[in-house]
């Protein structure tokens, strides 16, 4: 892989990422599957509602650690 490329991998990841973080620091509310997003909306102090249709054990237990869990669900219900 070249450094040209490398370089540019990473100013359109990180831009992306940055990005992300603007929109989920500036919302009122997270509803998603994202794990990682989830945990971003957290660390800004959102609200967050989280739909875990994989049933990721990581999830589910990071919403029962912080006593969250009736803001997880996998069914939708």
């Amino acid at each position: 892989m070249s450094n040209l490329f490398r370089l540019l991998y990473y100013k359109i990841v990180h831009r992306e990422i940055m990005d992300m973080i603007s929109i989920l620091s500036g919302c009122e509310l997270y509803i998603g599957f994202s794990f990682h997003g989830a945990i971003t909306a957290f660390s800004y102090g959102k609200s967050v509602i989280a739909y875990d249709y994989a049933g990721n054990r990581k999830t589910v237990d990071l919403f029962d650690l912080i006593c969250k869990s009736d803001c997880y669900t996998r069914t939708g219900k």
